[in-house]
């Protein structure tokens, strides 16, 4: 399974994470970084690096840490605190086994959401799920403002682009 999906959280302020699986030449190596266009939010800094902590103890590899990248487009173009999760790299052979164990992603996906609702001072439910839909992308502004509104015309009243 390639874990690749990117989540948004729109609350009073809004933070854009975006996790996916490295690759290098080296087949031995592995480990988590998380990826952040600066390191002056201390609140994003905090998340980062306890996300690292977090998953490196789940898959018992290394915590190669918070980097910092101005070339990432997906951290340079955008006006939210954004953080880029590498989990590891699926070019080692053991990672790729290990991030076929659901549990493993399972609780990747728990960290995850663990240390945004702390990043963000939440107050977490038990009884609730939600689950966010995205209906496409398109080049044309217009087509996208044409697709919300169609989305809010049928009932999605909290529909909106990003």
């Amino acid at each position: 399974m390639i874990l690749k999906q990117i989540i948004f959280y729109q609350f009073e302020q809004r933070v854009g994470e975006t996790f996916h699986i490295n690759s290098a030449s080296d087949k031995t190596v592995r480990g988590v970084e998380v990826w952040q266009y600066s390191n002056k939010n201390e609140k994003l800094n905090k998340f980062s690096n306890d996300l690292c902590n977090d998953i490196s103890k789940i898959f018992n590899i290394r915590n190669r840490g918070l980097k910092l990248s101005k070339d990432l487009s997906v951290l340079r173009n955008t006006t939210m605190p954004a953080a880029l999760i590498e989990v590891d790299f699926i070019s080692n052979s053991q990672a790729e086994k290990d991030l076929n164990v659901d549990s493993n992603i399972k609780s990747v996906a728990i960290a995850i959401k663990d240390n945004l609702v702390k990043l963000l001072d939440l107050q977490t439910t038990t009884t609730d799920i939600f689950y966010r839909v995205c209906i496409g992308a398109y080049r044309d502004k217009n087509n996208a403002f044409n697709q919300v509104k169609l989305a809010k015309d049928k009932g999605f009243k909290d529909a909106y682009i990003i």
